[in-house]
């Protein structure tokens, strides 16, 4: 190698490591960091992460930029972030399965207390105080059990708490109790559909009979289904944990023709709702547009603006009004697809209070030239949408 060029390239990779180590977080390896903890009398924190976590990324944009959270952990850790994908044999010591997973480690190596999930600064803070003083979220997650064991949050949290301990056994318990007690739970339906079986699902890669108790979940609603005796969740249910076993959707869409063919419209029709993508990847439009009611639109489009209106989070707000508008494009374009231009107009006018900023406008041209693809003719305007929306202020 030319020594001329080893100042240069010195220069170089110092330069690479302060662009990776971004404020609060520092550029040293692990053992460095809990050598200098033990230095300092302080914890390591790590804040495991991976390139596709949206939580991690808005952990980013929000909470690590927030001075105070910067100030506290400077003070009281050596606080680093670690890709959990480039740096597997640490991810896998500290048993991280979700992402973002946050550790106070001891200069000992022993955890003192984790976090995981997103939190704002002010959660982050709290949480990290009682972390630091060895209140562990499982610690956390029993008392507040004990207080209230009949209640679907309080077992849901410690459900996690146990799974992120490696308590596997005594996780699914919680789960099993979520699951079978959930679906009736004010304000836990939602939860119960989406969040409680991805738990279970990852549950499931360290302890297989969290599996087979999604599978046997799974089989027990088709049943009903199949023989008319379906509770009124097992719609829902049955497709739900059959796209999260990651089964074809073939088989779902056959169940829903099975159903058509037996007579059971009512079941069927439930389960469309739930199976919207399968119909629309199927181009099974005549299906989709069943489950497409304007007139009911109205209360929960208006409802969706007010909410929109409470978030302060500039990027959650935006990331919620996107995945409403895709949502309501989606609609559109298949209206259009069936003729029902005048529901689809009607449809436009609805989401106008939504005030979709030129980015979200442009999800919606995209769906109506999807539609004139296909060969639909009545159709508005590119002109005519652009004029509509981008006349009003941005929502916020």
């Amino acid at each position: 190698m030319n020594n001329r060029l080893l100042p240069f390239l010195l220069l170089f990779t110092v330069a690479l490591g302060n662009v990776q180590a971004e404020a609060p977080f520092l550029d040293m390896t692990y053992q460095e960091a809990i050598q200098k903890a033990g230095e300092e009398k302080k914890q390591v924190f790590i804040d495991f992460y991976t390139t596709w976590c949206g939580p991690c990324k808005m952990l980013d944009r929000t909470t690590w930029k927030d001075k105070k959270v910067q100030n506290w952990l400077h003070e009281h850790t050596i606080p680093l972030k670690i890709d959990a994908e480039k740096q597997k044999d640490l991810a896998k010591k500290f048993k991280i399965q979700g992402y973002p997973s946050m550790v106070f480690i001891h200069p000992d190596g022993k955890v003192g207390g984790r976090i995981v999930g997103y939190r704002d600064a002010g959660t982050f803070l709290r949480q990290a105080e009682d972390a630091l003083h060895g209140m562990t979220p499982l610690k956390r997650a029993k008392q507040a059990f004990e207080a209230d064991p009949d209640s679907t949050r309080t077992r849901y949290d410690l459900g996690q708490a146990l799974a992120a301990e490696g308590k596997y056994k005594e996780a699914l318990e919680q789960f099993e109790w979520c699951w079978t007690n959930g679906a009736d739970a004010p304000g836990f339906g939602g939860v119960r559909g989406s969040f409680l079986l991805m738990n279970i699902q990852r549950l499931s890669r360290h302890y297989p009979p969290a599996k087979q108790r999604l599978e046997e979940w799974m089989n027990q609603a088709h049943e009903r289904l199949i023989n008319k005796e379906a509770l009124k969740h097992d719609p829902g249910d049955y497709a739900g944990l059959h796209s999260r076993l990651g089964l074809p959707a073939q088989e779902r869409l056959a169940t829903y023709d099975q159903l058509v063919d037996s007579g059971n419209n009512s079941d069927a029709m439930s389960l469309s709702f739930y199976m919207t993508d399968d119909f629309y990847e199927a181009e099974r439009f005549d299906v989709l547009g069943k489950t497409i009611n304007v007139d009911s639109q109205v209360f929960t489009i208006n409802h969706m603006a007010d909410y929109l209106k409470t978030i302060k989070n500039d990027q959650q707000r935006s990331e919620m009004l996107k995945l409403e508008i895709e949502s309501h494009a989606r609609n559109i374009e298949v209206l259009l697809i069936l003729d029902r231009s005048e529901e689809a107009n009607q449809l436009l006018g609805i989401i106008e209070v939504l005030k979709p900023d030129a980015g979200n406008v442009q999800v919606i041209l995209d769906s109506v030239q999807a539609a004139r693809k296909r060969g639909v003719k009545n159709t508005p305007t590119d002109e005519d949408i652009r004029a509509r929306f981008l006349a009003t202020e941005p929502a916020g």
